[in-house]
C-alpha cells in the first residue's frame, strides 16, 4: 500500500459523525453549531496530513542481515539511561 492509499484509508477511517461533535453532545459543552450535526466531519484539513517513513533497511535488520554478522554484538545492546527521551533538549 502506498502513501495516497494510505492517506485515503486515514482520512476516511478518522471522519466523525456530527452529531458525536456538535455543542451538549456526550454531556460536553463545547463542540460544533448544531447545523453540523447531519454531517461527517474530517479529523483533518485536505492536505493537513502528512506521512513520513522513518528509517530505511537498517528498520528492517534481522540477525541474518549483513549488520548483524558484521556486528553479533548489536542485537543484543540495550539503550543506556542517556539514550531516554527526558536527556533530549529542545
Amino acid at each position: 500500500m502506498g502513501t495516497p492509499q494510505i492517506e485515503h484509508a486515514l482520512y476516511h477511517a478518522l471522519k466523525r459523525p456530527g452529531r458525536d461533535l456538535v455543542q451538549g453532545a456526550q454531556g460536553v459543552a463545547e463542540g460544533l453549531p448544531a447545523s453540523a450535526t447531519d454531517k461527517m466531519i474530517d479529523k483533518f484539513q485536505p492536505d493537513g496530513l502528512l506521512i513520513v517513513r522513518a528509517g530505511g533497511e537498517a528498520g528492517y535488520s534481522r540477525p541474518s542481515s549483513a549488520a548483524g554478522r558484521a556486528n553479533p554484538c548489536a542485537m543484543n545492546a540495550r539503550p543506556s539511561p542517556r539514550d531516554s527521551l527526558g536527556e533530549i533538549s529542545p
